[in-house]
C-alpha cells in the first residue's frame, strides 16, 4: 500500500483533487471547498468572457463570507443532531431539509430561499473539490417561513375543530363539505358541484370534474376516510351539496363564530380544511418512506394543481417539510 493510501486508511478523510488530506472537522471540510473556490481580484465579467461560469467560482468576500456563515451553522447543528457523519460525502438531502425546518420558525422565508442557494452552491463545491464526493443539495425543499411579518402563512383546521364544527352544524350542506374536504382535499367550489354519480364506492375514488382550471382528477380516499365519504356520497342522488360556493363559505364562518372558534382562525377560509388533508397526505407519503420531493407532488397532484408545485405546497403544508 502506497504511503498515501495507508495514511487515508488510518485517518479516514477524504482527498481532493489537489491529493490532500482533509480532517474529520465538517466545519474545515467546508471550509476548505469554499476557500479554493475563492481568489481575490476575480472578475465575473472576465470568467463570462472565457467560459468559465461553472457555478463553482466565488466572485466576492461577501458571497464567502455568507457562504462560511452557512457552512459553520450546519456544520454545528450536524454535529448535534448527527454527530456520527464525520464527512461531508455523507451528508444527505434529508440532513439538509432537517436544518432548513429548524430554521423555518425563525428564519423568514427571504432567508430561508437564500438559505437554499448558498446550499446549491455549497454541493458544486464540495463535489468539485473532493474526488469521493457527489453530495445532492439540489433536491432540497425549501419550507414555508411560519415567521413573515409576524403573521403564520399556513393554517389549518386542527383535527380536535373539525369534530367539533361537524357535530355541531345543523346545516346539512356545510356538513357534507366539512367531511368532503378534510377527506378528500376537495374546494369549496368542488363540493357545491359534486354529484353522487361521482362517487365509485367499490373502488373508493371521487372523480372530479372540470374543476379549477378546467382539469379533472381521481381521489383514491384514504382508508380511515371511506365510511364518512361513503355516508355523505350515499346521501343524495343529485348533488351532495345543493347550494353555492359563497354560501358554504359564509356557513363555514357562522360555525366558527357559534363554535367559539372565531378568533382561533381569524381568516376563518372553508380552505383551512383542504389544508387538513393536504398535511395528513404528506405526513402519510413521508412515513410510506416517500421522499420530500415525491411526497409535495403526491399532495399537489392530489389537490388538483399536477405536479412539481413545490412553492406552492409550502402554503398547504402545514408542518415541517423534512
Amino acid at each position: 500500500m502506497s504511503p498515501l493510501k495507508a495514511q487515508r486508511a488510518v485517518n479516514g478523510g477524504i482527498i481532493t483533487k489537489g491529493v490532500k488530506i482533509i480532517s474529520r472537522n465538517l466545519k474545515y471540510q467546508f471550509l476548505t471547498a469554499i476557500n479554493q473556490h475563492f481568489k481575490e481580484g476575480m472578475d465575473k465579467h472576465s470568467a463570462k468572457l472565457s467560459g468559465q461560469m461553472d457555478g463553482t467560482r466565488i466572485f466576492s468576500y461577501a458571497d464567502r463570507s455568507n457562504l462560511v456563515d452557512l457552512a459553520s451553522g450546519f456544520s454545528e447543528y450536524m454535529k448535534q443532531a448527527h454527530p456520527q457523519i464525520k464527512e461531508v460525502r455523507n451528508i444527505t438531502t434529508a440532513h439538509v431539509q432537517g436544518f432548513l425546518a429548524t430554521k423555518s420558525s425563525t428564519a423568514t422565508q427571504a432567508t430561508l430561499d437564500q438559505y437554499g442557494s448558498r446550499f446549491a452552491k455549497l454541493e458544486r463545491l464540495v463535489n468539485d473539490s473532493y474526488k469521493s464526493c457527489n453530495v445532492d443539495f439540489h433536491s432540497v425543499v425549501v419550507p414555508a417561513s411560519s415567521k413573515c411579518n409576524g403573521k403564520v402563512r399556513t393554517q389549518m383546521l386542527a383535527p380536535s375543530d373539525y369534530q367539533t364544527l361537524l357535530s355541531n352544524t345543523t346545516n346539512t350542506n356545510l356538513h357534507n363539505a366539512l367531511v368532503l374536504s378534510y377527506c378528500c382535499g376537495l374546494r369549496a367550489s368542488e363540493c357545491s358541484k359534486i354529484k353522487a354519480s361521482d362517487w365509485h364506492a367499490a373502488s373508493g375514488t371521487l372523480k372530479i370534474v372540470d374543476s379549477k382550471g378546467k382539469r379533472s382528477r381521481e381521489i383514491k380516499v384514504p382508508q380511515q376516510h371511506l365510511p364518512a365519504v361513503n355516508a355523505v356520497m350515499s346521501s343524495s342522488q343529485g348533488r351532495i351539496c345543493d347550494c353555492q360556493t359563497e354560501s358554504l363559505q359564509k356557513a363555514f364562518r357562522r360555525q366558527l363564530v357559534t363554535c367559539g372558534l372565531a378568533d382561533t382562525y381569524k381568516v376563518g377560509a372553508f380552505h383551512m380544511t383542504r389544508k387538513t388533508y393536504a398535511t395528513q397526505l404528506f405526513k402519510d407519503c413521508r412515513n410510506q418512506g416517500m421522499s420530500v420531493q415525491s411526497s409535495l407532488s403526491a399532495v399537489s397532484r392530489s389537490l388538483g394543481h399536477g405536479a412539481n408545485r413545490n412553492d406552492l405546497m409550502k402554503q398547504y403544508i402545514c408542518c415541517p417539510i423534512q
